[in-house]
């Protein structure tokens, strides 16, 4: 009988939306910080259509300095 195989790990893309949730940041906010080279780069799904890795993302939000109240 066969072995499994582990699994491949799978880099999840999330889009627009979802992104926007994650951060609180605005569409120009984004874009913004991507064009200066302080976000993660988009990742092209279609002609019209692109998302980003949510482990970028997140590893992003992590890097974030956080402030004293």
């Amino acid at each position: 009988m066969p072995q499994p195989t582990p699994a491949s790990p799978h880099r999840r893309i999330i889009r627009l939306r979802t992104v926007r949730e994650m951060t609180s940041l605005s569409r120009n906010a984004v874009e913004s910080l991507e064009a200066q080279g302080d976000f993660p780069r988009r990742v092209q799904l279609s002609r019209r259509i692109a998302g980003w890795y949510e482990d970028e993302v997140l590893a992003w939000l992590a890097g974030l300095p956080r402030r004293a109240p």
